[in-house]
C-alpha cells in the first residue's frame, strides 16, 4: 500500500472515531438534559404542591379564626342580653309591692333560720316595716296586726322553731333582703345574693328561653 493510501486510511479512521465520539457526547448531553429537565419539573411540582397546601392551610386557619371570632361575638352578645335580663329582674325585686315583699321576706327567713333566735339586719329603708304596725295594711292577707318582725316570729313558730328573732340596730349594707345573724353562722338573704344564686342555677334555662339554645 502506497504512503498516500495509508494516510487516507488514517484520516478516514480518525474521522470515523471523531464522529463516534461526537455522537456519544451528544447522546450523553441529551440524556443529562432530559434528567435535569425531569428533576426541575419534579421540583417545580413539589414547590407548587407545597404552595397550594400552605395556601389551603392558611385559608383553613383564617376560616377557623373567623368562626371563633364570630362565636365569641355571638356569645358576648348573648351574655350582654342575659346580664340585662337579670339586671331587670333585680330592679323588679326592688319594686315589689308590700304583699309580695312580705311573702318573699317571710320565705327567706323561715327557710334560712336554724333556731328562730337569730338577729335580723335589714336595709335602713325597711326598718319601719319590721318595727311599726306594717301588717295592718295587709290584715286581709296575713291576719292580725303588728310589725314584720311579729309576723316572722309567728311564721317560725308554725314551723316548730323558736319565734325569738331580734332586729339589729345596725342597717344592712344592701338595698333589699335580709341578713340572718346566728350564733354559729350567718345567712345572707339579700336580693343581690339570691339573684346570683338563681342565675347560677337557671341561667341555661333562661338562655334557652331567650335564644332557643344554651349559651
Amino acid at each position: 500500500m502506497s504512503a498516500e493510501k495509508i494516510l487516507m486510511k488514517i484520516e478516514q479512521d480518525a474521522q470515523s472515531e471523531a464522529k463516534a465520539i461526537t455522537d456519544a457526547a451528544a447522546q450523553k448531553a441529551q440524556a443529562v438534559k432530559a434528567d435535569i429537565l425531569a428533576q426541575a419539573k419534579a421540583q417545580a411540582q413539589a414547590i407548587a404542591d407545597k404552595a397550594r397546601a400552605d395556601a389551603e392551610e392558611e385559608e383553613r386557619r383564617a376560616m377557623l379564626i373567623a368562626n371563633l371570632e364570630a362565636r365569641k361575638n355571638s356569645l358576648a352578645s348573648k351574655r350582654a342580653v342575659l346580664d340585662q335580663a337579670f339586671a331587670l329582674a333585680a330592679k323588679e325585686l326592688k319594686k315589689l309591692d308590700d304583699e309580695s315583699w312580705t311573702r318573699l321576706i317571710t320565705r327567706i327567713v323561715v327557710e334560712a333560720a336554724e333556731t328562730g333566735t337569730e338577729t335580723l339586719r335589714v336595709p335602713a329603708a325597711d326598718m319601719e316595716k319590721y318595727q311599726g304596725n306594717f301588717l295592718s295594711r295587709l290584715k286581709a292577707e296575713f291576719g292580725g296586726e303588728g310589725s314584720m318582725l311579729d309576723e316572722l316570729n309567728i311564721a317560725l313558730e308554725k314551723t316548730g322553731k323558736m319565734g325569738l328573732l331580734k332586729l339589729d340596730k345596725t342597717p344592712a349594707d344592701f338595698d333589699g333582703g335580709v341578713l340572718l345573724i346566728g350564733e354559729k353562722s350567718d345567712v345572707n338573704g339579700s336580693f343581690d345574693v339570691l339573684l346570683r344564686a338563681v342565675r347560677e342555677q337557671y341561667e341555661r334555662e333562661v338562655s334557652a328561653i331567650l335564644f332557643g339554645q344554651e349559651v
